[in-house]
């Protein structure tokens, strides 16, 4: 996909041709816990027209090993909308009823392993829309046992093959999108360096107050303009390779639901003849 059709498409209305909204910022908010990470990605863009958009569509990369688990929409006067898990037909019918009431309404499709993308209906003229997501990622890849790697796409490229159908008429940020990145990085043992080769990253280390190596540290990177590619931050840290398990307890709900996750990464020892 040619980076020249850049930001939101949509077909205004009584026209043939599409026109383009400029994201004119991504933010982007990580939490590397150990071996897994919790990633809120702020997408803001603009309809500078003085109509109101028809049915808009924008694309977004992710990871095979990431899921969505939340999405918001917010409008400039602070109106929000948030997301629920529907049966895709069901979600479908909901959407389409939203746009054709001349509703703002939004939908999360996923298109491919590695592509999602958000169907944004009716934006109001001159007004400035919020979306985010949130997604959580597995970080272990074959048995790397001295560090993990965060890798977060931030443009769409031609590595991801042929275009799919639901991508079409759809398109990923821009040259000139400003893009902000914070990661806070935990672990269970020593972190000794984070580091990132395409992008010059602030390290920020926070020290124990006994004086131990640090387990807690926070990395950021901030441009006035995307730098294609993807951004990758390296962890090196000790006891990646133990096992592990976390659990996280949903205080909303009234049955006390713990969701639980447990890694192991195997180790043998070669046989001798």
């Amino acid at each position: 996909m040619a980076l020249t059709h850049a930001g939101i498409v949509h077909q205004p209305w009584g026209q043939s041709t599409l026109a383009y909204l400029p994201i004119e910022e991504v933010i982007i908010k990580a939490w590397v816990v150990d071996v897994s990470a919790r990633v809120v990605l702020t997408q803001v863009f603009k309809n500078e027209s003085e109509n109101t958009t028809a049915r808009a569509k924008y694309v977004f990369p992710l990871l095979e090993r990431s899921a969505v688990c939340a999405f918001e929409l917010q409008h400039a006067d602070g109106r929000l909308i948030v997301g629920s898990v529907k049966e895709s037909e069901v979600a479908e019918q909901a959407f389409e009823t939203a746009v054709a009431s001349g509703r703002t309404a939004a939908l999360v499709e996923r298109v491919t392993d590695d592509i999602f993308a958000i169907s944004v209906g009716s934006i109001p003229a001159r007004e400035q829309v919020t979306t985010r997501i949130t997604f959580i990622m597995d970080l272990l890849d074959q048995g790397l046992r001295d560090h993990v790697r965060l890798q977060l796409p931030l443009t769409i490229f031609g590595r991801y093959g042929p275009l799919p159908a639901a991508m079409v008429g759809a398109a990923s940020a821009s040259s000139t999108t400003r893009v902000d990145v914070n990661v806070y990085v935990q672990m269970s043992d020593t972190i000794h360096a984070i580091r990132s080769l395409n992008h010059p990253i602030k390290v920020s280390q926070h020290n124990t107050h006994n004086g131990r190596k640090p387990q807690w540290m926070s990395a950021s990177w901030a441009s006035r303009a995307l730098v294609p590619g993807d951004f990758v931050l390296t962890i090196y840290a000790d006891g990646l390779d133990k096992p592990r398990c976390f659990a996280e307890i949903d205080t909303e709900s009234t049955d006390g639901t713990i969701g639980m996750q447990l890694t192991l990464v195997p180790s043998f020892n070669a046989l001798r003849s």
